[in-house]
């Protein structure tokens, strides 16, 4: 069942999700939701539920000193969201469905419910969010090469991961 999803992404967002774990979300979500076009969340909001697209494409914005600056387009399979449900956080960027986008709701009950059932779903989230991490590690690099950052402010986020 993993070839009927395949994950579209750019930017930071990891191009390779496990194709396992994409299959599993899809058969176990929660909740399954449909968002015209147009705004799902908006940064600041309650960071209660993340998103699995079963169909359509997203758009992630994150306002950068007032302005806004795309992070991520995404499409099926993909998962956003969770990063706020993880941490019990507020919402750090906005998502904008750019077509009508079917998706599966997971709330932490629904999700913890999950990964109790299903290590192996909770090593594909994290694979996922390791290399996403480790591409947002390599433009970090990247920038500081090409002068466009500081490498003392380079070295000060640093300060704040752990490896």
């Amino acid at each position: 069942s993993s070839d009927l999803y395949q994950v579209v992404v750019r930017g930071f967002r990891d191009p390779a999700v496990h194709p396992e774990g994409v299959s599993q979300l899809k058969e176990s979500a929660g909740t399954a939701k449909t968002y015209p076009p147009g705004l799902i969340y908006q940064e600041g909001d309650d960071g209660d539920v993340m998103y699995a697209i079963r169909s359509g494409e997203v758009k992630i914005t994150k306002n950068m000193y007032g302005i806004m600056v795309k992070i991520a387009d995404l499409g099926p399979g993909a998962w956003f969201g969770e990063m706020a449900l993880l941490e019990g956080a507020t919402r750090d960027a906005t998502t904008i469905a750019e077509t009508q986008v079917e998706v599966d709701v997971y709330d932490l009950k629904t999700l913890t419910a999950r990964i109790a059932a299903d290590p192996e779903f909770a090593f594909a989230m994290m694979r996922s969010m390791s290399q996403r991490l480790r591409r947002i590690d390599d433009k970090l690099t990247d920038l500081v090469a090409k002068g466009r950052l500081p490498k003392e402010e380079a070295a000060r986020l640093g300060e704040h991961t752990m490896y």
